[in-house]
Parts: C-alpha cells; sequence; structure tokens
C-alpha cells in the first residue's frame, strides 16, 4: 500500500467513524471497496496493532484474562459470547479452549 492509498483510507475512516461512530470497521471497508484487512492494515500503528506472538502462544494465556465478551461478526450476524477461556489444550496444529455451558474455540495452526 502506498503512503498516498494510506492517508485516503484514514482520512475516510475518519470521516465514517465521526459521522457514524458505531459503524463496525468492516462496513466502513465494504463502503471504501477495500477488505477489513485492507482497513484494519492502514490503521497498524493507529489504534492497531500486531503482537508480537504466534496464535498458538497467544491463545495459552487467555485463560488469565479473566471474564471476558467474545464477539464473531459477519455481515449478517453477530455472536456476541460472555465467559471465560479454559485452558488451551491440543496439539502441534490444531488447539481446543472447551468450557461446556462457556466460551468453546477450536483453533487451527496451520
Amino acid at each position: 500500500m502506498t503512503h498516498p492509498q494510506q492517508t485516503a483510507i484514514l482520512e475516510a475512516f475518519s470521516s465514517a467513524r465521526a459521522a457514524q461512530p458505531r459503524l463496525p470497521a468492516i462496513e466502513i471497508a465494504e463502503r471504501l471497496g477495500i477488505s477489513e484487512g485492507e482497513l484494519q492494515a492502514a490503521r497498524l500503528g493507529r489504534e492497531v496493532w500486531t503482537l508480537p506472538l504466534a496464535p498458538k502462544a497467544l491463545a495459552a494465556w487467555w485463560h488469565q484474562l479473566g471474564h471476558v465478551k467474545a464477539l464473531t461478526r459477519s455481515r449478517l450476524a453477530v455472536l456476541e459470547q460472555h465467559g471465560t477461556y479454559p485452558s488451551l489444550a491440543g496439539g502441534t496444529h490444531t488447539g481446543l479452549m472447551l468450557d461446556p455451558g462457556g466460551l468453546d474455540l477450536r483453533l487451527l495452526y496451520s
């Protein structure tokens, strides 16, 4: 992404957020004709940061967060759950965080 492209995306994002503060990033990206990933890449260092951990290492810490809200969003639906993540189990290529009646997460590391 070139600097002018990034600047244009950031300005359009700021304008959209000013007009509709609760508008999800995915909807702003759709209005701009870009993917949500491209929008977030343009925002790196400005409210968006990369995490210096591999997914497996990051997930291994989630049980320490305590009570959280887990949110999964698509264009057509939002799934919101509250609970705690259990300790990470699984193997080299998969991870499992299964809490009956609570938060469940299945991870593929490939």
